[in-house]
């Protein structure tokens, strides 16, 4: 290399270098706003931004109505970030075994005696916590951000929030990656320990990694939090006409299932991408082959056929309905808390 050139940068640099320089110019809310009698204030797309009660949801809290993530309100950053973290705790324990069942389906290095399915519970809450708590904080306020000072993502707020997930799990996954390779390689090899899981790794191969982690991760993310509140603005009105004996989260559990099973079905082939990126053997020399997850996607479908990149499709989507939906509905009533208390 000619002295004084640079390294050319990575597809998951670029990537995220594009996301940064666009979030430079999203002002965040305000957290009071005085001009209400302004002239932006009374164009008709900012009625997403203060919304009264509305007729079709008699029995809903202010907290619950479907619009609340665009309401204008500045929601607390902490708040969102330690309800989204607990949530996320609760949620991925609680569901561990399901992914276990689900990562070894789709790698071919698997131990198939290994009958534990407990195997990277912590692994796998490391990389699903610190990451869960910044998709939600940082796309509350981005879309929050985002409605509030353009008037077309105010008046397309399927959109608004399809570009603030995306953005939310893409910052996410720099958490994630470490964890993601260490969970993938002890829930497929009996063995492994944490040493073991990280022997033998090159900068390549966590780059190759982080790159189908973001594949899989920015649509998944955008899908994700946009089915949900779509889904939460159809429940609602039904789960209000049944009544007030339901549970606060309710909706919001539904929502999220939903939301989650969906996301999940449709990102399952790069989900395949990541658990083979995280968990290729060694080859014949000993060395860790160096693909990036489009090779590696061509190569799958050249030996396996296209069908084996919906491996796990049935575990994946099983897991994320409920994770999703016993997330989003704690994280809500534990955002709705800790609001309540002034945080």
């Amino acid at each position: 290399m000619a002295t004084g050139m640079k390294a050319r940068p990575s597809r998951p640099q670029l990537l995220l270098l594009c996301l940064w320089r666009a979030s430079a110019y999203v002002p965040l809310p305000h957290t009071q706003h005085t001009h209400t009698q302004s002239s932006r204030i009374q164009q008709p797309h900012t009625q997403l931004l203060h919304v009264p009660p509305l007729p079709p949801y008699p029995l809903l809290p202010r907290a619950r109505q479907p619009h609340a993530l665009v309401d204008g309100v500045a929601h607390s950053g902490t708040a969102a970030f330690a309800a989204a973290f607990g949530a996320s705790v609760i949620a991925t324990v609680a569901l561990h075994p399901v992914d276990t069942l689900k990562t070894r389906q789709q790698s071919h290095v698997a131990t198939a005696e290994d009958a534990n399915i407990w195997r990277g519970v912590a692994a796998n809450v490391l990389k699903e916590a610190p990451d869960a708590a910044v998709f939600l904080a940082l796309s509350e306020q981005l879309s929050a951000s985002l409605a509030y000072h353009h008037s077309w993502f105010a008046s397309h707020l399927t959109m608004t929030l399809l570009i603030a997930g995306a953005v939310g799990d893409a910052v996410g996954s720099i958490l994630r990656l470490p964890a993601e390779v260490v969970c993938k390689r002890l829930q497929t090899d009996s063995g492994a320990v944490w040493s073991d899981a990280l022997a033998g790794t090159s900068r390549q191969s966590w780059m190759h990694a982080w790159e189908a982690i973001l594949y899989r991760d920015v649509p998944f993310g955008g899908l994700q939090i946009a089915a949900y509140r779509e889904a939460r603005v159809h429940i609602a009105p039904v789960l209000a006409a049944i009544g007030a004996s339901l549970p606060d989260s309710a909706s919001d559990c539904i929502a999220g299932l939903l939301a989650g099973a969906g996301a999940a079905a449709l990102t399952t082939p790069l989900d395949v991408l990541v658990t083979r990126a995280a968990t290729e053997p060694n080859d014949e020399t000993g060395a860790i082959p160096h693909r990036g997850p489009l090779q590696l996607g061509a190569s799958i479908v050249r030996e396996e056929g296209v069908l084996s990149l919906t491996q796990g499709i049935g575990a994946r989507t099983v897991y994320y309905a409920w994770v999703c939906g016993c997330f989003f509905g704690l994280y809500e009533a534990f955002r709705r808390f800790l609001e309540a208390h002034g945080i």
